[in-house]
């Protein structure tokens, strides 16, 4: 019945995507997924993404013809708890 559903507490089931972990070693995985969110792969693991932005803090891979758009250090995990 509905009535069950509806008047769960939602806050007793964990916060998670069940669907981002696919097992069986497929990609991207939550953690890479996480890693480009958070500008952190590096430009030569990045095909045809022009929107990407590194915002790691390593220059050298800021720094060549394939990276036009880097800002360095402005990470949002820098600033996670």
């Amino acid at each position: 019945s509905l009535d069950g559903l509806l008047g769960s507490d939602p806050s007793q089931y964990p916060d998670e995507n069940p669907l981002a972990d696919k097992g069986g070693g497929s990609t991207p995985t939550p953690a890479e997924v996480q890693q480009y969110l958070d500008g952190l792969v590096d430009y030569g693991a990045i095909q045809l993404d022009d929107s990407y932005v590194y915002r790691g803090v390593d220059e050298d891979a800021a720094d060549s013809a394939d990276a036009p758009n880097a800002h360095i250090g402005t990470s949002p995990a820098y600033h996670r708890k």
